[in-house]
């Protein structure tokens, strides 16, 4: 009895001492990180024949997008959500700016710097023309206006 003790005993340390050695010798397990995170899903990362494999779900969803599987089709449907705004090029005195414009719930919005070179450019006859981010007011010839200034995606708009 001892003696199958002792042989089991041993025969699981040389298993645990080899799945040791295994993992110490791949560089141990393989970390998933998406945009400067760690992300720990429940089927890990793994290297099989000199390729990492990911599973395809975790970094889909993790990047923004929604996965679906069809199993009639045996299918996966990743679609990305795209947040573009739909903006224009304004035209001024029929040429064309740089200055991207939209317009969302009946309002139009420009980048607050490009209304500070709008109004410029159609008010040439102004002697001074500034606009003071902190207060978000814009002087015309020393007469302040008060302007709207809020943050939508990577703009800052009026």
């Amino acid at each position: 009895m001892n003696r199958k003790v002792i042989c089991i005993v041993a025969i699981s340390l040389g298993l645990l001492f080899l799945s040791s050695a295994l993992v110490l010798a791949t560089g141990g397990p393989v970390r998933l990180v998406i945009n400067g995170k760690e992300v720990v899903c429940d089927t890990p990362a793994q290297i099989v024949n000199n390729r990492t494999l990911v599973p395809l779900r975790v970094v889909a969803e993790n990047l923004g997008a929604e996965v679906k599987w069809s199993e009639t089709d045996r299918t996966v449907i990743i679609t990305t959500k795209t947040q573009e705004t739909p903006f224009q090029l304004l035209k001024l005195n029929g040429e064309q700016t740089t200055w991207p414009y939209w317009y969302e719930d009946g309002q139009l919005y420009m980048e607050y710097r490009n209304v500070v070179e709008l109004v410029r450019e159609a008010r040439p006859g102004l002697h001074s023309i500034s606009f003071f981010p902190q207060s978000n007011t814009l002087s015309l010839d020393n007469r302040k206006l008060q302007m709207q200034v809020i943050e939508k995606g990577q703009f800052k708009v009026s």
